[in-house]
């Protein structure tokens, strides 16, 4: 974005999650669904751990042209409830013209040149 000069007034949001949400056993599953919402947004990696744990053999049989077709049609406004609150890693990264365009104070100002300029703020479970 820097190169093309589309990084002028930037806010943007990056959610790294867990892929086995698009296996058939999690996707097809209400009751596995319904346990994850129970949790809210942001459960806890026990039992994140927990639930994801009981897809990973049928993850591994589920055809990935379906997964990808899943993410694919993801409802991007709405990625919250979309994505059950499974996630490892989320960020928001703001260009510092939109930074002093909403005249925050409390927000870092960062060039972002370097991809570990990146910092994510909320991580998951590790396997």
């Amino acid at each position: 974005m820097k190169q093309t000069g589309t990084f002028e007034y930037v806010d943007i949001e990056f959610i790294i999650s867990d892929d086995r949400i698009f296996s058939d056993e999690f996707y097809t599953n209400e009751k596995l669904q319904s346990e994850m919402k129970e949790y809210g947004n942001y459960i806890d990696s026990k039992g994140r751990k927990n639930i994801l744990n009981k897809v990973n053999k049928n993850y591994e049989i589920t055809n990935k042209n379906e997964v990808l077709e899943r993410i694919n049609n993801l409802n991007k406004s709405n990625i919250d409830s979309e994505f059950y609150g499974i996630y490892w890693l989320v960020t928001k990264i703001y260009s510092p013209k939109y930074i002093k365009s909403k005249s925050w104070k409390n927000e870092k100002v960062k060039q972002y040149d370097k991809v570990s300029d990146i910092e994510f703020s909320v991580e998951g479970y590790n396997e």
